[in-house]
């Protein structure tokens, strides 16, 4: 499933993929969760770059926030002032403590929701 997003600062999207067979180097085992900014024309590409931007395995994820900054009153008038719709973004943060944050997300929740219901993990909410 496909998440257009950026990563600092530049385009690309966030996958949630349970079809990528396990390879080595930076591709972790399925399922997981990987950025890419390899894009053929307006359109990211279908399976796996054998480079992502970064990618972490959904048993990996240690932790998944939502990140906003701004309330809903700072949202009406950044958007006001900006002329642009105003996106929340997501971060993740592996075992290992390394944390990957997608900005510009139009549909953060979705992908918030799809990554906390796969895999094993019991999620806390605070």
């Amino acid at each position: 499933m496909e998440f257009l997003a950026r990563f600092h600062g530049r385009k690309g999207a966030v996958y949630v993929d349970s079809s990528v067979s396990p390879a080595s180097g930076t591709r972790p085992a399925s399922p997981c969760v990987y950025f890419t900014t390899h894009l053929d024309g307006n359109e990211v590409v279908e399976s796996m770059p054998r480079n992502p931007d970064w990618a972490v395995s959904v048993t990996d994820i240690a932790e998944v926030k939502k990140v906003g900054g701004l309330g809903w009153k700072g949202k009406i008038v950044v958007g006001w002032a900006t002329n642009r719709e105003v996106k929340d973004g997501i971060e993740i943060v592996s075992r290992d403590g390394t944390a990957y944050r997608a900005m510009a997300l139009k549909e953060r929740d979705e992908l918030f929701n799809r990554i906390v219901s796969m895999g094993q993990q019991i999620w806390e909410s605070y």
